[in-house]
Formats: structure tokens, sequence, C-alpha cells
């Protein structure tokens, strides 16, 4: 229930663990899109590639307005249409039903915060500039590469 507490959402960068969520997290160089609700950005600690995921209620509002607007629709009812003047406690109490289960909405889905990933068919070595990203090069670059152990 509260995002907070959800050790299945990740807020760290993929590459170097480091907490993304109090950080801006600048775009990608080339702006590029990994999928409908995914951006590509940039770690700002370490330089790797990683998918920002949002919950789809942030860039579609539709999907916030199945809660409140039958109240709204029933207000309008209520106060416009006279004879219909008996609607008005039903509607407030729709009205502030559906702001309570917007609120549960909101803490429920996660909204608050955006979740990252490595982009689909990306290793975590290839999206860091100036990683290791062979054996070989590690073993080549390891300090204890001419050690026999």
């Amino acid at each position: 229930m509260f995002p907070a507490l959800n050790p299945l959402t990740r807020f760290a960068c993929p590459h170097c663990q480091q907490s993304l969520r109090w950080r801006k997290v600048p775009a990608n160089a080339d702006g590029a899109h990994d999928s409908a609700g995914a951006a590509l950005r940039t770690c700002p600690a370490c330089g790797g590639t990683v998918v920002e995921r949002r919950h789809p209620a942030l860039s579609n509002p539709w999907l916030w307005t199945r809660f409140y607007l039958p109240g709204v629709l029933l207000c309008a009812l209520g106060i416009f249409v006279p004879a219909l003047g008996w609607l008005l406690p039903l509607a407030g109490a729709t009205l502030a039903g559906g702001l309570v289960l917007l609120l549960v909405y909101m803490v429920r889905a996660r909204w608050r915060w955006a979740a990252y990933g490595l982009p689909a068919g990306m290793s975590a070595a290839a999206s860091v500039p100036g990683a290791v990203t062979s054996r070989r090069e590690a073993s080549v670059c390891s300090p204890q590469a001419g050690r026999g152990s």
C-alpha cells in the first residue's frame, strides 16, 4: 500500500545502486523513449542509461476522473435542474466518496515516485560509459590479475 515500504519497487540505479528518489535524473542525450510509460534517462551518479517508468495516471488525467466524475455530474444535475434538487445530498455523498477513493488510488498506485530499471536488451555494464564489458578486460584491469591465488 505504501510505496516507500514496497521492496519490489526499485528507486535505485541498477548500475551503481545509488538511490535516485530525491535526485534530478536528466533525460538521455538522444531523448529516446523505451515504451509508452517509460523514458530513457541518465543516472547522475554513474552516467549509466536507466529506464524511468511512471504510473500511467501521470500522463493520462482521464484515469483520475472515473472516481469523482459521477459526483460532479450529479451535483450539476441537482443544481441546474430545479426538479432534481433532491439529488444534492446523494450527489454530495457520491462526490465525497469519489474523492476518498481517489486518495486511496493515488496511494495504492504508487504514482508519486518513478521506478528505474535497465533498458530492454541492455546489460548493466554496456550502458555505463567507461565500464568494463568483458571478463578479459576485468582480469587485465584488476589489481589482483598478476597474483596467483
